[in-house]
């Protein structure tokens, strides 16, 4: 059985990988426990979307 890395790209660091600030990420951000608390927080939410928006 062979495992696979995906490599995907962390929604919070734009083009960054998601291994970069939680290793056990391999297989995207729904394995990051980081995501997992900016999605939950409205507020948090709201401010990335603010910062996601400022980058374009």
């Amino acid at each position: 059985m062979s495992t696979r890395v995906v490599d995907a790209k962390c929604p919070l660091r734009g083009d960054q990988p998601c291994t970069l600030c939680h290793p056990d990420a391999k297989k995207g951000p729904q394995d990051c426990p980081t995501v997992a608390l900016v999605m939950a927080d409205e507020s948090l939410r709201e401010a990335l979307a603010e910062w996601r928006a400022d980058r374009r």
